[in-house]
């Protein structure tokens, strides 16, 4: 979901999308090849590419089959990256077999149904890797046998050794299949080091990644399972009985010829993991298992060592963040004294230890989400000020109230406001470590996550607000930052709020999207139609002029003003997790160009939300025009970029003057608005002053 902040484009793929792999990627490189369709019992129209033969061209009799099943967040042209005499599936070619490359279903080459959309219809994605292992290989599997008439050789990287383990262990292929070559062979995942993979598997909540597949990826226990549904009675109805189905390694025949590599660097294929796979082996015909270990090796060296790689496509940048980062050295990441135990809480682990006082408390919501907040009441020097004037501070996606604490008290809003005669609260979002209660509702509940930022703002903003004033007797001011506008703005464009507002601050403020430049989202939201989400990484990618240590920047834009022990803190507490849903409706903005409430892509569903069959604008026009707002933006921002702001501004244009102040931050990127050094005199001394006026 990266892409190097230069791409160079290679001609040989400029046009992948238009014109295919075959065209764009292995045909500008003396080859032969032909695009071929095969379709799934379920439907799924899947791409394959086809390599006859070498480049010199010499017809071989009989040549032999070879299937190539890329990774996840791959398609086929991950195997054509590098040049001809590096390539596998150039050199296979070359070396007198008959190459067929596979393209997963939903990747660029495979997104065709015949009754489904894969941007309009969620249903297209209702599939994990199980549906990889029993649909999408069987048919790959066929088809190249049909068309050749020969049992194949079957390659695969990652994801794409799981599902053929998975088959294999079912004894299903076996009759179309002459040996496999399993590279960084993924199987048990219960010692995965990557800092990557983890923070999905330990962070991010599985209900969050349903769409990608990940919610059933081998999990630390190093069960290979199939998907579980989380209650017994729909696991009863898929497969008769409460607990999924587990794949037993220990179920491949003996005499299948399998050839393993795998490197000892690899962050995801961990050495360990590959070591309980071949304990599963163990009694497996010798003169048919080879087994190869590459010290040197990480996770993506098998198929694209000593490339300089080039950018082109939106694929290939997936793969660079989601591979490249997960196969490198994890960083180390520095955990802070002030944080080190916040599962005490935020006040006593980041605000007490500062020398303030701190208040922890809680609200439900009418949904009956119960939210933490905290408060400090006043500043460090206990000064009383008559008519303390309460700021509720609201963080943005990913994130929780720790985010505004990062800095040191002279740097960081909440210690600044409460030094300066204000009582501050802080709100934690829905579904974050201090807000993950519920009336009735696990977080292991699915139901728990079914939600969007409309929900932020139909319930926690309303019940924040109504919290703080009815402990505090006053109005009161709104920090927004990222989501935390952009939920704001979708209330005050309802009139919701108003009579418990006094002003509201923006900072980065979120409303249109449709500019969004981000080196990670936008490609996210382009490739994957928000079926995927960010999440992070802590190498530096060589040779491709992306610095992954420096996330921020991929996120939000190259920040001016950070500094290193800011970072580490962020690294340790988030990223914060959210909801699928909330995505999914955050990239519909991004791909839209508009403010709407969550589109079901479904006429009928919308209608039954919302009695019409598209979804209701949050229409910016509509905020009442002496509503006293503050909006400081950035100029390198790349998620709340200058022409959407601009756009939203727009909106605004007849917003009374003297209740709006607009402050541009030529050198500001996205995440410079809570953490940068400097921010305490460029945006905080102006907003206290906006505040101090009203």
């Amino acid at each position: 979901m990266v892409v190097a902040a230069t791409r160079t484009k290679l001609q040989s793929i400029n046009n992948l999308d238009v014109v295919g792999i075959c065209k764009s990627m292995v045909e500008t490189q003396g080859y032969t090849c032909q695009e071929h369709q095969v379709t799934t019992a379920d439907g799924y129209i899947l791409g394959l590419q086809r390599i006859p033969k070498g480049r010199s061209g010499n017809e071989i009799a009989d040549r032999q089959p070879v299937l190539l099943q890329h990774g996840l967040l791959m398609d086929a042209s991950a195997w054509l990256l590098n040049p001809p005499d590096q390539s596998l599936a150039f050199i296979l070619a070359d070396n007198g077999f008959d190459v067929w490359l596979a393209n997963s279903r939903g990747t660029n080459s495979s997104r065709g149904h015949p009754s489904l959309s894969p941007d309009d219809d969620l249903a297209y994605w209702d599939w994990s890797w199980d549906e990889l292992a029993s649909h999408d290989l069987p048919a790959f599997f066929q088809y190249v046998n049909n068309q050749t008439g020969q049992k194949l050789h079957y390659v695969g990287h990652s994801l794409g050794t799981l599902t053929a383990l998975a088959a294999f262990s079912q004894e299903k292929l076996l009759n179309l299949l002459r040996s496999a070559a399993l590279l960084s062979p993924v199987a048990y995942l219960g010692q995965m080091s990557s800092l990557f993979v983890r923070i999905l598997m330990d962070v991010f909540l599985a209900e969050k990644l349903k769409l990608l597949g990940l919610q059933e990826f081998p999990n630390g226990r190093g069960m290979i399972k199939m998907y579980d549904y989380d209650l017994e009675d729909t696991n009863m109805e898929h497969y008769k009985q409460p607990t999924p189905p587990a794949y037993n390694m220990t179920n491949i025949p003996k005499n299948v010829p399998l050839f393993l590599s795998y490197g000892l660097r690899d962050k995801l294929s961990d050495a360990n993991d590959v070591g309980l796979l071949l304990d599963n082996l163990k009694d497996h015909d010798k003169d048919k298992l080879v087994v190869q270990c590459r010290e040197e090796y990480a996770h993506m060296d098998f198929i694209i060592k000593t490339t300089k790689l080039k950018m082109s496509n939106p694929s290939t940048t997936l793969l660079l963040l989601a591979l490249l980062c997960v196969s490198a050295v994890a960083a180390t990441r520095t955990k802070l004294n002030s944080i080190n135990n916040l599962d005490d809480g935020i006040c006593k682990s980041m605000v007490e230890t500062q020398g303030y006082t701190c208040q922890e408390h809680e609200l439900t919501t009418a949904d009956g989400y119960i939210l933490g907040l905290q408060r400090i009441p006043n500043g460090r020097s206990c000064n009383e000020t008559a008519e303390k004037l309460p700021v509720l501070l609201q963080h943005g996606v990913f994130l929780d109230a720790s985010s505004w604490l990062l800095n040191p008290p002279d740097q960081a809003l909440p210690f600044i406001l409460a030094d300066n005669g204000f009582d501050v609260w802080l709100v934690n979002s829905r579904g974050t470590s201090p807000s993950r209660g519920h009336t009735s509702l696990s977080p292991k509940d699915p139901a728990y996550w079914d939600w969007s930022w409309d929900e932020l703002v139909a319930y926690d903003l309303p019940a924040s607000f109504q919290y703080v004033n009815n402990q505090t007797g006053h109005k009161l001011h709104y920090v927004g930052h990222s989501l935390g506008t952009l939920t704001a703005l979708a209330a005050f464009s309802e009139e919701k709020l108003l009579n418990l507002l006094r002003s509201a601050a923006l900072l980065s403020p979120v409303a249109y999207l449709g500019h969004i430049s981000s080196l990670i989202l936008r490609p996210a939201v382009d490739i994957f139609a928000a079926e995927a989400d960010p999440t992070t990484c802590g190498v530096y990618l060589h040779n491709t002029g992306i610095d992954c240590s420096n996330l921020l920047a991929a996120i939000g834009g190259p920040n001016c003003c950070l500094n290193s022990s800011s970072i580490d803190a962020l690294v340790v507490n988030d990223p914060q997790p959210t909801a699928t849903k909330n995505l999914i409706h955050l990239s519909q903005i991004v791909r839209k160009g508009t403010v709407e409430m969550y589109d079901y892509g479904l006429e009928d569903t919308n209608i039954k939300h919302y009695k019409k069959p598209t979804p209701p604008v949050y229409n910016m026009a509509n905020i009442p025009k002496d509503v006293p707002l503050f909006f400081s933006y950035g100029g390198r921002d790349s998620i709340a970029g200058v022409n959407d702001v601009g756009i939203l501004l727009d909106k605004l244009r007849d917003h009374d003057r003297e209740k709006l102040v607009v402050e541009y931050r030529e050198e500001y990127a996205h995440v410079d608005f809570i953490m940068s050094v400097n921010a305490n005199q460029v945006v905080y001394g102006p907003l206290l002053a906006f505040f101090r006026l009203h």
